[in-house]
């Protein structure tokens, strides 16, 4: 039995896009988008499109039915993104985080204090090290372009001196 008419739906409320917002991101008409959340079959393409542009595993979101309790296993971890991609675009990382965030929040419920303080200290660990490696890439990035600054500056100082 598929879902996907109902995951669709269900990820556009998510995402607190109308119909013709999640129309116009996913490049069809907001009457198509109503039929496919109204039980209209779309092509595998666009099942494709949708699961990929979204980070969705392809199998989960037509056979498996979303719910606000298991939201987040539909979406692709960022390890498995990684390794088709060389790089994320600010908002993959962003939905990626949203969505790990999603996780730990449905964990927290079932936790008692202690064990939740000591969940969210292993998650806030496992977020430096990536923070850390931006931070050095924004170090690096300043540093070339301050490099590239007083590089252009002395060329011009050199132009006007022999004037």
């Amino acid at each position: 039995m598929s879902h996907f008419n109902h995951n669709l739906k269900f990820l556009r409320n998510h995402l607190g896009l109308s119909q013709q917002k999640f129309a116009d991101q996913l490049g069809i008409k907001k009457g198509r988008l109503s039929a496919y959340e109204d039980n209209s079959n779309p092509s595998d393409d666009f099942k494709i499109r949708i699961t990929s542009n979204y980070h969705l595993k392809f199998e989960k979101f037509i056979t498996e039915k979303m719910s606000k309790t298991n939201f987040w296993v539909f979406f692709t971890s960022k390890a498995e993104i990684e390794q088709n991609e060389d790089s994320l675009s600010p908002k993959e990382e962003s939905v990626i985080l949203a969505n790990r965030l999603f996780q730990i929040l449905s964990e927290l419920k079932e936790l008692n204090t202690d064990q939740k303080l000591e969940l969210l200290i292993d998650e806030a660990l496992k977020l430096q090290d990536p923070l850390n490696t931006q931070i050095e890439k924004l170090k690096t990035n300043i540093q070339s372009l301050s490099g590239e600054l007083v590089e252009s500056i002395k060329k011009r100082q050199d132009l006007l001196d022999k004037f």
